[in-house]
């Protein structure tokens, strides 16, 4: 009798984050389309107007130019860039909460378990935890609570996480808005939460 190879616990979990992946890869390459778009609109519109000044959009007053059309095109660049960033840092989240969420069924840890517990308890089941988890629980923390401590114990730990060169400021810093993360990164994430749980087989 063929001996049975199968983790229900394990294939659930890997299943919804590849289809959480695979979600994240279409929206994420929709906005990366809608920048290229807005960037060529923008080029082809400065360039028109290079060669024909009539061509320029716009409103002017006194003299003054109130709105160039070149302004709003920018802006679009810019409303459609941080979008893709607003939606890296929410799949962050969101995934990392789908690990926290499969480790309480696996685990045997409380409903009320820290991240620490839970890793506990998936390594007492004999199932892996990435060291890079540590991490990402860090930049979880930081986006969702946006604290300077918390903040602060990101940048140790993983500076790539923000533009180089960056420095928190004197004072209150926005450290959700001052994370800077691709979509390699986000690839990244998805790999250590990925590779800290079961897979569908019962053996390795």
């Amino acid at each position: 009798m063929a001996k049975f190879d199968f983790n229900l616990l394990g294939y659930a979990f890997q299943d919804v984050l590849k289809t959480m992946r695979s979600s994240f890869d279409l929206a994420a390459g929709a906005l990366a389309t809608e920048i290229v778009r807005a960037q060529a609109a923008l080029s082809a519109y400065v360039a028109a107007v290079r060669m024909d000044p009539s061509a320029w959009v716009g409103e002017r007053e006194e003299g003054m130019i109130l709105w160039d059309q070149s302004q709003v095109l920018d802006m679009n660049i810019a409303n459609a860039e941080e979008a893709l960033m607003h939606l890296r840092k929410a799949f962050v989240i969101a995934a990392y909460h789908h690990w926290e969420r499969s480790a309480r069924r696996w685990g045997k840890a409380g409903p009320k378990a820290r991240h620490s517990q839970l890793s506990a308890a998936s390594l007492a089941e004999g199932y892996p935890v990435d060291p890079r988890l540590e991490a990402v629980v860090s930049l979880v923390n930081t986006l969702k609570h946006n604290s300077d401590v918390k903040g602060a114990a990101l940048l140790a730990a993983w500076p790539e996480a923000f533009p180089p060169n960056f420095r928190p400021r004197t004072g209150r810093t926005d450290w959700y808005d001052a994370i800077s993360l691709s979509d390699r990164q986000v690839a990244e994430i998805c790999d250590a939460i990925g590779a800290s749980g079961p897979t569908a087989r019962l053996t390795a």
